[in-house]
């Protein structure tokens, strides 16, 4: 496997990071009034920049641009902006800090699935109760959040990102796909994918992962636009969603669904 770049950060981005703090996520009563007001959120799975007054507008977008890479999701209430996240980030902050980097979004292909094509996807595949599953470009969990966790095997290439997935209660391998399909002996029923679209890599992707895929099983995927025109999986039976645009932030793609049925 090639290294794959880290993108490293401004000391000044580090300095904000390490100085996050807990939104109030219980109800506190007043001393001035001595009444019981409602928390910002009840989410304790959060986290918001100390300083909200003083500030590089430059540095907080770009602090804000590494929490949202972590898997938290902006929010805001009147005068109240924080993060949250479905896990703990604490110790994947904390690994940020200490080198001062995060994996480079380009080098990586990392664009984080959205939930409404994520819900379409596995909606498509409908998982069934004991099937084995994979899940080979796994990120953050955009689609392994949706998956039944004891049914599945994430495998993700940044460290980084593993320790978010296990945080999260996942299975995970931390290698390359390409490189771990190639030597493994594991077979699944259902494996749903978002692989990386860059230099031709979404096809050998799937078509590694369909060697990975039980006689009579099935793959779903999220893919280029234009790739249903191409004969990826000669002898399966191939399902089509039509083109979606604009589901990936940063990325000016427009993609479509395959649900692929592989012959008994």
């Amino acid at each position: 496997m090639s290294d794959l770049l880290t993108e490293l950060l401004p000391f000044s981005v580090l300095a904000e990071l390490s100085d996050l703090v807990t939104e109030r996520h219980e109800p506190y009563r007043s001393s001035r009034w001595n009444e019981e007001r409602e928390p910002v959120t009840t989410n304790p799975l959060n986290r918001r920049f100390k300083n909200i007054m003083d500030f590089d507008i430059s540095v907080r977008n770009k602090s804000e641009e590494v929490l949202i890479s972590l898997g938290g999701v902006k929010m805001k209430k009147n005068a109240f902006t924080w993060f949250e996240f479905d896990y703990d980030p604490e110790t994947t902050i904390q690994d940020i800090l200490l080198c001062g980097a995060v994996p480079d979004v380009k080098t990586h292909q990392f664009y984080p699935t959205r939930i409404e094509l994520a819900t379409k996807l596995l909606d498509d595949v409908a998982i069934c109760d004991g099937e084995k599953c994979l899940e080979p470009s796994a990120g953050t969990g955009g689609l392994a959040d949706m998956m039944p966790k004891e049914q599945t095997t994430c495998i993700e290439v940044s460290p980084l990102r593993c320790r978010i997935l296990e945080a999260k209660g996942h299975q995970v391998i931390n290698d390359d796909f390409l490189s771990w399909a190639a030597q493994t002996s594991e077979r699944f029923d259902v494996v749903v994918m978002n692989p990386p679209f860059s230099e031709g890599r979404a096809v050998s992707h799937v078509r590694s992962a369909a060697e990975l895929v039980k006689a009579g099983g099935r793959l779903g995927a999220i893919l280029p636009a234009g790739s249903e025109r191409k004969d990826l999986l000669p002898g399966w039976v191939c399902n089509w969603s039509d083109v979606q645009k604009g589901m990936f932030a940063g990325a000016n793609v427009s993609v479509i669904r395959l649900i692929a049925y592989k012959p008994e």
